[in-house]
């Protein structure tokens, strides 16, 4: 993932990093509480997409460095001002718009991947369906009934019995087809594997969409679009397992983390799409949420 051009030797940088941790222990405070107090919970439009603890963490790893209004908020905690006021003077030449998430980075951008909507299902509104049709439809395309004038030749008589015969094979495939139509599951069968936690595909019927279990580290909100972060979906809980199909750039959080996961599980049904930063990553489902795993590249990019 692209980070940022602190303006720091790699000593300096160290020596921030570990100045930024001490002020924060020192303070008896955690990640997720340093990020609150430094007022890091970044909302667009009211919804929170990011709770900074992630921040908070490339800071004190050395990834990223705080801007010059978040340095002297830690020189006013008790922080080591001949560190950080260097760090100050090099951040001085920074803009604001480094303190804010920022919609690309160096690298060239972030393209606008968007919330394409998923394909439509067969057998959905489009198209007709034997259903739709009436069986007895080939029937009046048959011979015309004989006249009533008299009895009817042996001729008239011979294709009244062949197109008879051949109206009941047409009827007879068309219930076929409406009965594999309307049992799926008898063809395609159940779940055909399940995932497991290393983060192995799987295969679900009906769809036969490969998906990846993937286990949130943090609440995470769930959007449409993941670029306009519009149409809010159901959010996600903490250490909540889900089922991924693929991965997609959009919005940028405050980490610098441009991918959100599509969803596969009910009832977001591969339509909602979540911040990969929230996600543990890497097969994990307990214990620390900081692995520095913002991605699991094992997961394709969606097409």
């Amino acid at each position: 993932m692209p980070e940022r051009n602190t303006e720091n030797s790699p000593q300096q940088a160290q020596a921030l990093a570990a100045e930024l941790k001490r002020v924060r222990e020192a303070a008896k405070l955690s990640q997720a509480q340093m990020a609150a107090r430094l007022g890091l919970d970044y909302a667009p439009e009211g919804r929170k997409v990011s709770t900074g603890r992630a921040t908070v963490s490339a800071w004190e790893r050395g990834r990223r460095a705080p801007g010059e209004r978040f340095l002297k908020l830690y020189i006013e905690l008790g922080g080591d001002s001949s560190i950080l006021t260097q760090s100050v003077s090099s951040q001085a030449r920074r803009t604001a718009a480094d303190e804010r998430p920022v919609d690309g980075d160096s690298d060239g951008g972030i393209s606008a991947a968007g919330g394409a909507p998923p394909a439509a299902q067969p057998g959905s509104n489009g198209g007709s369906s034997p259903l739709d049709r009436d069986p007895s439809h080939s029937a009046h395309e048959g011979p015309s009934a004989p006249s009533s004038q008299g009895p009817a030749p042996v001729a008239n008589r011979r294709l009244l019995i062949i197109a008879g015969a051949v109206v009941a094979v047409v009827a007879i495939t068309i219930v076929i087809v409406i009965v594999s139509i309307k049992s799926p599951s008898d063809t395609v069968g159940a779940k055909i594997s399940s995932h497991a936690a290393t983060g192995s595909p799987s295969v679900s019927s009906g769809a036969l969409r490969s998906t990846w279990t993937e286990t949130t580290g943090t609440p995470a909100h769930t959007f449409s679009d993941a670029t306009q972060l519009t149409g809010a979906g159901l959010p996600l809980g903490p250490r909540q397992s889900v089922q991924i199909s693929c991965r997609t750039r959009g919005y940028v959080v405050e980490d610098g983390d441009p991918w959100w996961y599509r969803i596969e599980s009910a009832p977001w049904n591969g339509r909602f799409y979540a911040t990969s930063d929230a996600f543990y990553n890497n097969g994990a489902v307990t214990g620390p949420v900081d692995t520095g795993v913002v991605v699991d590249e094992q997961v394709p990019i969606c097409k």
